[in-house]
């Protein structure tokens, strides 16, 4: 038996409108490559409410294409703004 890899999407500091497009694009590349992807957003300290958009997709997205997508140490700042937009079980990181 072999162990599939595993993709990381480093989503870096910031995760805002002005990165989403190539976070975007990342996020299709490893979604096609069908592998687990591990997400990584411990280091996230600003968020947007389109950044949860994103996220949410995200999650969406791997679900229906049936891929593996967990989440490694949420922020803070991340989980207090999915928590002040009531969002914590759609999206439990």
């Amino acid at each position: 038996m072999t162990t599939q890899a595993t993709a990381t999407l480093d989503l870096g500091k910031d995760l805002t409108i002005p990165q989403l497009a190539e976070l975007y694009i990342q996020s299709l590349r490893l979604l096609n490559d069908e592998q687990p992807i591990m997400v990584e957003i411990s280091e996230i300290s600003m968020v947007d409410t389109a950044g949860v958009q994103f996220l949410l997709n995200l999650s969406k997205a791997a679900a229906q294409a049936k891929q593996s997508l967990q989440f490694s140490n949420p922020s803070q700042v991340l989980t207090d703004r999915i928590k002040s937009l009531g969002l914590e079980e759609k999206l439990p990181i």
